[in-house]
């Protein structure tokens, strides 16, 4: 199913429980989306550990797009 032509607005609030992949030094997450020819990204929650928050709203141009990937 393609995704209608349009303008999407995201907003990353927060993350919950993250595991911490760093063997040393803290956690700084992000995150990524991906839709089409289009990647966001959200600023590095630093010190954020394992909840981190983000509040960022973000908006992007959709034509025709059959995936969004969320990272």
């Amino acid at each position: 199913m393609a995704l209608e032509a349009g303008t999407v607005k995201v907003t990353f609030e927060f993350g919950k429980g993250l595991k911490d992949k760093d063997i040393f030094g803290k956690m700084d997450p992000y995150c990524v989306l991906k839709c089409g020819g289009t990647t966001l990204r959200t600023s590095t929650a630093k010190r954020g550990g394992q909840d981190p928050v983000w509040n960022e709203t973000m908006s992007f141009n959709v034509i025709n797009e059959n995936s969004v990937d969320v990272m």
